[in-house]
Formats: C-alpha cells, sequence, structure tokens
C-alpha cells in the first residue's frame, strides 16, 4: 500500500518539473515517466520527455544552453528538418548525422525509423558526453551509433575551437576559427573521412545531414565516393560570416555537386515542403540540401 502510495505521489510529483535557464523558467510537461527514475536526481541536469510521431523520446538538457532551452520548452529543435530527414530515409538503409550536437535531431530520427542504422558525430568531448546519455535515456532505440571525433577531407588531427560548458550555444565550436568561438578553448581533436568510416558498409548510405559551422565543405570532400555510389540526398547548412571569402567557398560548394550531378536547393523554415532552387551567387545563410539528378 506504500509503495502504490509512494509511485502514486512520485509520478505527480514528476509531471511539472522546472529548472532556471539564463533566469528564465521552462514549464517541462513529463508526459511518460522513465522507469529509471535516477535520472531525475540531479539538480544540475534534467531529463524531459517529447513527442515525435507516437514515440517518446527523452533528453538530458543543461541550464543556460540555447537548444536545450527549446527542448525543456517541450519543443522539439529544427522539427522541420527532423520532418525532412524521417521523410527522406527508407528502411534498411543508413542516415549520417555530422555534428549530431546534443541529439536534437538524430534522436527523432531514430525513432520515427527504427529500421534505419543511424549514426551520428560529435567532435566536442562536453557536448558528447550529453549527447551520449540523451541516447542512453532511449535505451529502445537500437538503431543509434554515436561517435566523438571530427569528420574532414582526411584523417588527421586538427585543432577545435571548443566554446565551453559556460557559452549559450555551445554549437558554436567548430574546426575553423570564428567570431562564434575565438574566445574559447583550442583542443586537439581526431578527424576521419566519411570515406574511410562507411568503407565497409553493408547498407546504402540515403541521407547526410552537416552543420558543423563553416567545416561544411571539409566533410564533402571526405564523402566523395560515398555519394558518387550510394547519390543520397545532402543536407547542409551554409552561413557566409563564417568564411573569410564566402563567395569563394559558395563556388567550391557548387561546382562539387555539379560536378557530381546534383541540384541545391534551399530550405525554408516557414515553407519545407516547397523546395526552391537556391541562389548561390548572393548572401547565403540557411540550410541547403542537394538531390541527386535522375
Amino acid at each position: 500500500m506504500l509503495v502504490k502510495m509512494f509511485k502514486k505521489m512520485l509520478k505527480i510529483l514528476l509531471k511539472r518539473i522546472y529548472f532556471e535557464t539564463n533566469s528564465q523558467k521552462f514549464r517541462v510537461l513529463i508526459s511518460h515517466i522513465n522507469p529509471r527514475l535516477e535520472v531525475f536526481s540531479s539538480n544540475e541536469d534534467q531529463y524531459v520527455s517529447l513527442n515525435y510521431k507516437e514515440k517518446i523520446i527523452w533528453f538530458r538538457v543543461r541550464d543556460g544552453s540555447y537548444i536545450d532551452g527549446i527542448l525543456a520548452s517541450n519543443v522539439l529543435h529544427s522539427k522541420y528538418l527532423i520532418d525532412i530527414i524521417s521523410s527522406l530515409v527508407p528502411k534498411n538503409t543508413i542516415y549520417i548525422d555530422v555534428g549530431s550536437n546534443v541529439g536534437s535531431i538524430l534522436i527523432p530520427v531514430a525513432a520515427a525509423a527504427p529500421e534505419v542504422e543511424v549514426y551520428g558525430f560529435e567532435p566536442s568531448p562536453l557536448i558528447f558526453k550529453q549527447l551520449k546519455d540523451s541516447c542512453s535515456a532511449n535505451p529502445t532505440l537500437n538503431n543509434i551509433q554515436v561517435h566523438n571525433f571530427g569528420l574532414g577531407s582526411r584523417n588527421t588531427i586538427l585543432k577545435f575551437f571548443d566554446v565551453g560548458a559556460t557559452n549559450g550555444n555551445r554549437g558554436t565550436s567548430s574546426f575553423l576559427k570564428n567570431h562564434d568561438n575565438i574566445n574559447g578553448e583550442t583542443i586537439d581533436v581526431q578527424v576521419h573521412t566519411l570515406d574511410d568510416f562507411f568503407v565497409k558498409r553493408s547498407r546504402r548510405v540515403s541521407l547526410i545531414k552537416i552543420d558543423v559551422q563553416g567545416f561544411e565543405f571539409d566533410v564533402l570532400q571526405g564523402a566523395c565516393d560515398i555519394i558518387k555510389k550510394d547519390r543520397p540526398y545532402v543536407l547542409f547548412e551554409h552561413e557566409d560570416e563564417y568564411h573569410q571569402n564566402a563567395s569563394a567557398k559558395r563556388d567550391l560548394i557548387r561546382g562539387f555537386f555539379e560536378d557530381l550531378n546534383y541540384t541545391i536547393f534551399a530550405v525554408d523554415p516557414d515553407a519545407p515542403s516547397v523546395l526552391r532552387m537556391a541562389n548561390l551567387s548572393g548572401y547565403v545563410n540557411s540550410n541547403l540540401i542537394a538531390f541527386p539528378k535522375l
């Protein structure tokens, strides 16, 4: 009897959890009680649950983080991208998420596409720990593999500019030094190419998502063989502000995909179902998606 009363009280208590982010309180609605109740024991971190396509998914969230604040307000971050990716990855294929951050896109996609192998890559040790914790909080998602190293045009060790734990947007860490991470910590990080990592793959790669704060072209160069053979969709971010010669970088990206017989479209977050040809002749600060031509 006492056990039942305790469980009932605990369930009521966990229905509403509050934590402070940048001095603002976000209400977190817990719609599903994780049987591993110890995840709620930390004062610094909390785990929140969200629903995507009738699947309950969990995220570890920390105070003072931009993406975490969105998740804590019971909203999926970049849901329009999650919807696009989920619709373009057929069963028994591979989805690659480069720059996985805390898993805000990777985990919902894995939940919506359980028969797809999902690979995530996050070079920041700090962010990777949070990503790993969130994946562990979803034990039924056995189609996820995450790796703590970078991806680029060659296998090497590179300087990584990590903004650190106190930065409100830790996703601005990058292999490129820029105005977002200039005051951060510099660490050495192992870098591999996608072609080498997936050389023995048994499934076709159906989509590659790349969000690496200006390092996207380097990742693409290391994935030429995959793109030539598997013809995946390539969803990537491009922001002119991260490049000293943005026009030249756009020309490289355009030439790369033209040589591989791809067409680049711009993704409008307000109308993601309507794709328009990307205009790379002027300023670009958006998500782009490259489609293989028939």
